[in-house]
């Protein structure tokens, strides 16, 4: 009796360890990280994660983009603003013609938008299999 009761718990013990050890690649798969310090790339509607902390940062959307393509010659650069949210708390960006700032500070991080790699010539479609896809940087100074 004694060695049945040793087996059944010793495998119920088996089993929470296999379903506990494949949550966790199951979400490490589907997380996405980026290092402080260190470009990254982001589309419209992303959310990636700060590695070794639980902050969010989250591109939310587009608000204006009537920067000039590079396929195209222009009299003036534009501007690109965008929206997220880091840490749950909004932020917009802009580079180009804008006033707006290039650069945000929240709670002790600095977020600085640095390049728009989508689209960029005239043509390029923008829509759900082609977003928006910028470059960032997350940094503690």
């Amino acid at each position: 009796m004694k060695k049945k009761t040793t087996l059944i718990i010793g495998t119920l013990v088996a089993i929470l360890l296999v379903a506990l050890l494949l949550q966790r690649c199951k979400s490490s798969d589907t997380e996405k990280y980026i290092y402080l310090g260190e470009t990254f790339s982001i589309s419209d509607g992303e959310t990636l994660t700060i590695r070794d902390t639980d902050v969010p940062i989250y591109f939310e959307s587009v608000l204006e983009n009537s920067l000039c393509p590079e396929d195209v010659v222009c009299i003036r650069w534009g501007s690109f603003t965008m929206r997220g949210y880091l840490n749950h708390k909004p932020f917009e960006l802009s580079v180009g013609d804008s006033d707006k700032p290039d650069v945000a500070k929240i709670d002790s991080y600095q977020i600085k938008l640095t390049q728009i790699l989508y689209p960029v010539k005239h043509n390029d479609p923008i829509n759900d299999q082609h977003p928006t896809h910028i470059e960032m940087i997350i940094d503690r100074p």
